[in-house]
């Protein structure tokens, strides 16, 4: 019975290293991933907090303080999310 119990608990241990390699895998993997989705939404990002500011800026908002409200709140957003 002990014999039994040692050879089920080295499995179990083989098991279990196993799963951890595999799960060191997996993390490397979605490690990369995060880093190329980061990465790619960076730049659409990049360009449409710097184009609120040039639209702030213009004169084509027609004086609507509602809708430069509404563009600072985007660009404090994209700011708080991926320039901090």
């Amino acid at each position: 019975m002990l014999g039994m119990n040692n050879e089920l608990n080295n499995m179990t241990r083989e098991l279990l290293k196993k799963k951890n390699v595999q799960l060191e895998q997996l993390n490397k993997l979605k490690n990369e991933f995060l880093g190329m989705a980061a990465h790619d939404l960076r730049n659409p990002i990049a360009s449409i907090y710097s184009l609120s500011d040039f639209v702030i800026e213009s004169e084509d908002l027609n004086g609507s303080v509602e809708l430069r409200k509404i563009i600072e709140t985007i660009k404090q957003q994209l700011y708080a999310q991926f320039v901090e």
